[in-house]
């Protein structure tokens, strides 16, 4: 499986395997772990982290490949 991103901002795209997307949820999510006191990062679905991390402006997708 891969996941791909898109950023609207920059309508640039970026192609992560399952581990490198796995980290770099690790990542974003120990950065909103900074701005939010009381929230429990790993309950945060990806679309959640996503979110926090780039509002509308970047949406990913899972492919079967």
């Amino acid at each position: 499986m891969k996941i791909v991103t898109f950023d609207i901002s920059n309508e640039s795209f970026q192609v992560y395997t399952q581990a490198e997307w796995t980290r770099q949820m690790h990542s974003w999510r120990q950065e909103i772990k900074e701005w939010l006191e009381g929230v429990d990062v790993n309950e945060l679905t990806e679309e959640e982290v996503v979110d926090y991390m780039y509002g509308n402006e970047l949406f990913f997708e899972e492919l079967e490949v």
